[in-house]
């Protein structure tokens, strides 16, 4: 017979081909274009379509046979992309350790490039300007009556877009920020981000109490089947895990979108107050007290505010610069001493662990950047 290990080496190969097959027969073009269609105007708030869901699906599948595995770490070259910019992201080179043609999975790069990301963020910005044609108000003016108004199944289609994003940037950071640089793009990207952290701010309290009583009354026998909207938020008609799990993704993507990027790092900090950047500290206190949860946000904070100033800045008078430097002085000496970094002590995913979101070779910088001035 074949032996394993070179059945499961054809298997792969074979899994690639029909990837790149469908790739050049134009399928995440094809995708996008299914995407798009859900943004022509409706007279009401219509949940997100089940060909949308599947369209979503097939993607993932498309970029799970493709990505690099999870949590391969950032190398030299992330550092190297940010130290030749001087700064400028316009003139910052590509980081990546490969360009398209040389990648792999190059096609598939190249068409989601090309396609904004499959236009996976506008899918859901036109979700959002559909519910503020409904409400007549901006979602972020009132994320409570936004989440009332939204589709029912918002919270899940977004976990899915969010999950896709950051397997994007699972090639490079540098896919994601490349393919989401247009202004209009940049505009869209900021105001998704913006609401996703109001919206779970604002029903993350409610979520968590009701789960706790649904859980109080169905240890008592009072409840023996979950009533509809039992154990979900007030507004937004979510569980906390699935609030809990689309924050996570977001905060992981932020993380990714500005890493060693000014000009996105900049974008943080666009609008009125609250900012997306003052949003980052304000998150649930679960995010600053809970070491599986300050893993998920720590790394994100040093990305976004690392050689940048203003956000330095936000950071030390909303949070803790010492927080954030202690953090990394705490992964370098776990690395140094062969433990298991916070993410992996917390159990989380190996792409939330900090070598995997920011480079090793600039932890020592990082620790001196976050000095308290």
């Amino acid at each position: 017979g074949v032996p394993k290990r070179e059945a499961c080496a054809r298997s792969r190969a074979m899994r690639a081909d029909f990837v790149e097959l469908l790739v050049a027969s134009g399928a995440v073009d094809a995708l996008a274009s299914l995407f798009a269609l859900h943004d022509r105007p409706k007279q009401d708030v219509e949940p997100v379509p089940p060909a949308i869901i599947a369209g979503l699906r097939m993607l993932e599948a498309l970029l799970d046979a493709r990505v690099p595995a999870p949590g391969a770490e950032l190398g030299e070259d992330h550092a190297a992309g940010i130290r030749s910019s001087g700064g400028a992201a316009a003139s910052r080179p590509a980081t990546s350790s490969f360009t398209d043609c040389e990648s792999p999975a190059g096609s598939l790069i190249a068409a989601l490039r090309e396609t904004a990301l499959a236009g996976l963020p506008s899918l859901l910005t036109s979700v959002l300007l559909q519910t503020e044609a409904t409400l007549r108000i901006p979602v972020l003016q009132d994320p409570a009556a936004a989440a009332r108004a939204l589709p029912p199944n918002f919270v899940g289609v977004a976990s899915s877009v969010l999950r896709l994003l950051n397997a994007t940037a699972r090639f490079g950071p540098e896919v994601a920020q490349d393919a989401l640089s247009s202004p209009d793009l940049r505009v869209e990207t900021h105001h998704l981000l913006s609401f996703i952290l109001a919206l779970c701010a604002s029903e993350w309290d409610s979520a968590v109490a009701n789960g706790a009583e649904a859980e109080k009354r169905r240890k008592s026998g009072k409840s023996s089947t979950d009533a509809p909207g039992e154990g979900r938020s007030d507004n937004a008609r979510a569980t906390a895990a699935e609030l809990e799990d689309l924050l996570d993704q977001t905060v992981l993507f932020i993380g990714a979108f500005a890493l060693l990027c000014p000009a996105n790092q900049d974008m943080l900090c666009w609008g009125r107050a609250p900012t997306l950047m003052q949003r980052l500290p304000d998150l649930p206190f679960e995010y600053y007290s809970s070491p599986e949860k300050i893993a998920v946000l720590f790394p994100t904070l040093v990305s976004v505010a690392f050689g940048h100033a203003t956000n330095r800045r936000l950071i030390a008078h909303e949070l803790s610069l010492e927080m954030v430097r202690d953090f990394v002085r705490e992964e370098a000496g776990a690395r140094r001493d062969g433990k298991p970094g916070a993410a992996q002590r917390a159990g989380l995913p190996p792409q939330f662990a900090f070598a995997a979101r920011f480079p090793k070779t600039l932890w020592g910088d990082a620790s001196e950047y976050f000095e308290a001035a």
